[in-house]
């Protein structure tokens, strides 16, 4: 049936083509169009009002009518003349309003021609915009002819002023940071500085922040075309070129930073050593000629490394840095999240994986603590897989972690457990901004709760739990100056409102050892606890809890009947009857007066 759909589509597209004074392209024609498998085309003379006529080829892919053709210019001007205007003379024709219905293919090409007039139109009447907003698309191609081998890697931060950075190169691969301390622990995160020694050098480069993007024609091909750039920077860009050249660098690394109206973007340049050149050639020393060794001065070698006749070769860069890998840079709440540090207390089938997904949301700063070793029963509900067997969970994660954001600020490993003599550990989750208690652990629960009472300045609390088969899942937010966890607890641990009573249910599993006894969830039921602790840990960071400072996920209710459980009658009488379930509630933990542990307020509040 699919064949014949392709069939039938190409057939009316010919059709349709055809009646219109189109010509069949050759095979040798449609093979010119290297990597894209298309399988005809049809060479269109579209007649323009104020222009020569447009001739376009119009292209059909494997995919096609499912995927949208695509249309060519027969004869494209020289590349980077006109934006939108790929390699071979394709147009990249994008737009949310992109018709493909297959039982229309004829329809499909008639809109696709009549917007590669309109882009034709648009380039000719000129079209800069699109060169500066789709910068690093143009600057790729300027790439591949230039030379630049290297591809590089910025963890730079995307902004002024122009200042000196560092570079590592090995290779192809190239990475650029704010300093070496930067670049090394990233190296080292990613393990790219193990694979060959022998070729990875250190450098100083400079970072050259322009005020907006450059179009094709400012691309600079020779050194001397880098003169203007600098001097349209800052004040300050220059002396920071001439800082570098004093050492005499192989190769001077220039970091171009443009903010434009989609991002930031960068572009690297590289200047050769003049030395190279002229001494192939038998010339004198063109850098320190006229100069006793280490006594030239820096407006001389600047003028000596960017004169006009040195060739530049241009590279890439992909951009790593905390803003673009966490929101492309149009993340506002980014800045608050990457200074925060958070601690993890649990890191298992509940915190491990929160700990993740926070590194994933942006927090800079993370505090892992589990004296626990992984077993292979755990591996169905952690995020940890079988490499880690038998490693402490916290360092493993810490690795893990580590490896797969390699741009995070610290992440910090504990192996005490948490009790009363455990110091050191309680005096780091002091400085915390916010804790996280995902230990599962009545007396950790206990302490954490006695610490946050009695210690001036100890940070809030974000208690997590589950409830049997993780059929409901909670997060509070709890301060200082508010009730306390005991406020909802009994002395011994039990949940003054459960969501659900298991009284009547039959009794967990038991695994063939003393104490052996598990609850039976998974994966399926631990992901709505993931998603419920880490809204919760990023709102209250980001401000955004209110009065209603316990969130609660109630699970499927089928599910909860299927196990012969049922809704807690405390639950229904205060909340509500949750009917099936599958739903989040977010209500007030509310003081009371007879509660253990903090001072009871005039008036009491029910549990």
């Amino acid at each position: 049936m699919h064949v014949d759909a392709v069939a039938n589509a190409t057939h009316s597209v010919d059709t349709f083509l055809r009646r219109n004074g189109a010509e069949a392209l050759p095979k040798e024609v449609i093979d010119r169009y290297k990597g894209h498998d298309f399988q005809a085309g049809w060479l269109v003379s579209i007649a323009g009002k104020d222009a020569p006529p447009l001739e376009v080829h119009v292209l059909l892919g494997p995919g096609f009518p499912y995927e949208a053709p695509r249309i060519a210019l027969a004869d494209p001007p020289p590349r980077l003349t006109w934006p939108h205007v790929e390699r071979d003379g394709l147009l990249c024709i994008r737009s949310h309003e992109q018709p493909v219905p297959r039982e229309n293919p004829e329809g499909v090409v008639e809109w696709f021609l009549g917007q590669a007039v309109t882009l034709v139109q648009e380039n000719r009447e000129g079209g800069d915009t699109a060169f500066q907003d789709e910068f690093l698309s143009y600057w790729r191609i300027a790439v591949s002819e230039s030379g630049g081998t290297v591809g590089f890697v910025s963890l730079v931060e995307p902004k002024g002023p122009s200042r000196q950075v560092c570079v590592w190169t090995s290779g192809r691969d190239g990475v650029v940071a704010e300093d070496k301390q930067t670049l090394e622990r990233w190296l080292g995160r990613t393990r790219k500085a193990d694979r060959d020694k022998r070729r990875e050098k250190f450098l100083d480069g400079a970072l050259l922040w322009l005020p907006g993007p450059l179009v094709p024609m400012e691309y600079p091909a020779l050194a001397g075309e880098l003169r203007p750039l600098i001097d349209q920077a800052a004040p300050e860009a220059r002396p920071v070129l001439e800082a570098l050249l004093p050492r005499l660098p192989s190769s001077l690394w220039i970091l171009l930073g443009m903010p434009s109206e989609n991002g930031v973007c960068f572009g690297m340049v590289e200047v050769p050593d003049p030395r190279t050149a002229r001494r192939a050639k038998g010339k004198r020393n063109p850098v320190s000629s006229g100069f006793r060794p280490g006594k030239i001065p820096g407006h001389v070698l600047y003028d000596r490394y960017l004169s006009r006749g040195s060739s530049v070769a241009k590279c890439f860069v992909q951009r790593a840095d905390h803003s673009w890998v966490h929101g492309r840079g149009r993340d506002l709440n980014q800045e608050r999240l990457r200074s925060a540090r958070v601690a993890i207390v649990g890191c298992g089938s509940l915190g491990g994986p929160v700990a993740r997904l926070l590194a994933q949301a942006g927090i800079g700063k993370l505090t892992l603590v589990d004296h626990d070793a992984l077993a292979w029963a755990n591996l169905s509900r952690h995020v940890l897989g079988a490499w880690a067997v038998g490693k402490k969970k916290a360092a493993a994660l810490s690795v893990e972690l580590e490896a797969a954001y390699p741009h995070l600020e610290d992440v910090s490993v504990h192996f005490a457990k948490l009790n009363a003599r455990a110091e050191d550990l309680i005096a780091e989750l002091g400085r915390c901004e916010l804790i996280v208690d995902a230990t599962g652990s009545w007396a950790a629960s206990n302490l954490l709760n006695d610490l946050q009472r009695t210690t001036p300045g100890f940070p809030p609390v974000v208690y997590t739990w589950m409830e049997e088969r993780a059929a409901a899942a909670h997060a509070v937010v709890l301060r200082r100056d508010g009730p306390c966890l005991r406020c909802g607890f009994s002395a011994s641990g039990k949940s003054a409102m459960p969501v659900t009573d298991w009284d009547g249910a039959p009794p967990n599993g038991q695994t063939p050892q003393c104490g052996g006894a598990f609850t039976p969830y998974g994966a399926c039921e631990l992901a709505w606890a993931h998603a419920l602790v880490l809204d919760t840990v990023v709102a209250a960071l980001l401000g955004e809890i209110d009065s209603k400072n316990h969130r609660v996920w109630i699970g499927p209710g089928p599910r909860l009947e299927a196990a012969g459980a049922k809704w807690s009658a405390a639950w229904v009488a205060r909340e509500g009857d949750p009917g099936r379930g599958e739903l989040c509630v977010s209500r007030e933990w509310c003081r009371v007066t007879d509660c253990d542990v903090c001072a009871p307020p005039e008036s009491s509040s029910p549990r």
